[in-house]
């Protein structure tokens, strides 16, 4: 069974001690999947799941965007929005 690896990054810090979470990965799994099933890891926090809906998926080479297909089993990160200039 493959798995995905997730750096939380940023304010995701407050809602995980190890910064790091370890999902399932599906064949054909989407950035709107990875992001179903981080929800369902954060079930009732509120809070995450907003900063969530305004973040991106990243591997080492690319930004994703919403609806994407991932490139595989691996490393991904959550990159919350930034404020300031």
């Amino acid at each position: 069974m493959a798995h995905i690896s997730v750096q939380l990054f940023g304010a995701f810090r407050d809602f995980n001690e190890s910064n790091l979470l370890n999902i399932e990965y599906q064949d054909g799994m989407t950035v709107t999947d990875l992001k179903s099933a981080l929800r369902h890891a954060f079930d009732g926090q509120e809070p995450f799941t907003s900063l969530l809906d305004r973040s991106r998926i990243a591997d080492e080479k690319h930004i994703f965007s919403e609806g994407e297909d991932l490139t595989g089993a691996g490393d991904y990160a959550v990159l919350p929005p930034v404020n300031g200039g």
